[in-house]
């Protein structure tokens, strides 16, 4: 039950009611999410976006019925899994403690990972799939970023060169319409590829040469989400020149981080008041709500479910879950396990518990709505430039400068 009453007295830790009831800080998540969908009788309250247990009587009666039942489970046998060797492999020992914190506090596998190693190539093979597809967002995105293009061509023109900043570029593709046309014009400075993953950096770098000179091409590795933008941005500025930045976030990479100011935060530090941020997101209505239009594709599938392959969270332990959280207002694909397992992160001396019916995220992602756009880009310091909705797609394309 949710009480959204936020004046009544909770629990601000999940640890300080794990270590009252006995258990795990991963237990209490489950007991949460489990009140939430009316499966216990906790009651919740609801503060900003997350949700924590009341100090009240009856859910001291309740969470001692929740500890009974949690202890009756250590006798219970687990399923030991152990990731493969290329977990390790692929992510830097930052990214694998991140994983295990993670999966630890918030049952979540961190969706950035899966463009790191493989899933570097699952990700080209699925975009490439989809690049010519009239059933995906691809063409709708290309239309939307013609439109914006028409809508900045005075603004852009009063630059003799333009650099182009592609956060989360992925294989370039998504921004190669835009440099085909500054190109054309004689106004290409460079093009400049920020990504987490160097694996997708260098199949950029290779189709970028593919039709322009390599030499214009730059390639920075940096988590954007947990790191500022500010020197490689900076660096972009020619005094020589009169040189624009264009910033592209394109393939709805904001829907997929948590924190969106932050992230913009991130960008904005680096940013000139001349320079242009381009953005493009899916667009929430009801009814797509219920869409998942990437696990049509297998390669889609795969790409996704890269880190969950790699964990070793397979069909034998899970059932796949599709859902709309109407919380947080993201569509999620969950792994709900089916047995008991402990995951084993040997290198760190690490071990994992999770009881058969936890859920554990794969996938989330946010969809953009005007308001939204318009409160995030506000709380950034950007000003909205520019704002366009495909009149018959859920998509979305927006332009901001710094304020």
């Amino acid at each position: 039950m949710i009480i959204k009453d936020v004046d009544q007295e909770y629990y601000k830790k999940q640890v300080e009611v794990a270590k009252l009831c006995g258990v795990s800080e991963g237990t209490i998540s489950n007991w949460i999410t489990r009140a939430k969908d009316s499966k216990n009788l906790l009651q919740l309250v609801k503060v900003g976006n997350r949700l924590f247990i009341t100090k009240n009587e009856h859910n001291a009666a309740e969470l001692k019925k929740l500890s009974m039942e949690a202890n009756n489970y250590q006798n219970v046998v687990y399923k030991d899994i152990y990731p493969d060797q290329e977990l390790y492999d692929t992510l830097s020992e930052s990214q694998v403690i991140s994983l295990i914190n993670s999966l630890k506090t918030k049952r979540t596998i961190p969706f950035k990972f899966v463009f790191t190693g493989k899933g570097a190539e699952k990700w080209d093979k699925f975009y490439t799939k989809i690049y010519n597809s009239d059933n995906y967002g691809t063409q709708t995105q290309f239309y939307l970023l013609e439109k914006t293009i028409n809508y900045l061509e005075d603004y852009i023109s009063q630059f003799e060169y333009v650099t182009i900043t592609d956060l989360g570029c992925g294989n370039f593709k998504p921004a190669k319409p835009l440099i085909e046309k500054l190109f054309k014009d004689g106004r290409l400075d460079k093009y400049v590829c920020l990504d987490i993953s160097k694996e997708m950096i260098a199949i950029a770098k290779k189709e970028f040469g593919k039709e322009f000179s390599v030499e214009k091409f730059e390639g920075h590795q940096i988590d954007f989400e947990l790191f500022s933008t500010e020197e490689i941005l900076l660096k972009q500025k020619n005094p020589n020149k009169k040189n624009l930045n264009i910033l592209l976030m394109f393939g709805g990479t904001i829907g997929n981080v948590d924190n969106q100011v932050k992230v913009f935060n991130h960008i904005t530090d680096g940013m000139n008041p001349e320079d242009i941020l381009i953005v493009d997101n899916a667009y929430d209505e009801v009814s797509f709500r219920t869409s998942f239009p990437a696990f049509e594709y297998i390669e889609g599938y795969n790409h996704i479910s890269h880190i969950a392959n790699i964990l070793k969270l397979g069909s034998d332990i899970s059932k796949e879950e599709k859902i709309y959280n109407s919380l947080t207002g993201n569509r999620e694909f969950n792994l709900v396990l089916t047995e008991n397992i402990k995951i084993h992160f040997e290198k760190y001396n690490a071990v994992l518990t999770f009881n058969s019916g936890e859920s554990i995220n794969v996938w989330r992602h946010r969809r953009d709505t005007f308001e939204f756009v318009s409160s995030k880009v506000g709380q950034a310091n950007l000003n909205l430039q520019f704002i366009a909705k495909h009149s018959t797609d859920d998509e979305i394309m927006y332009v901001a400068r710094v304020s």
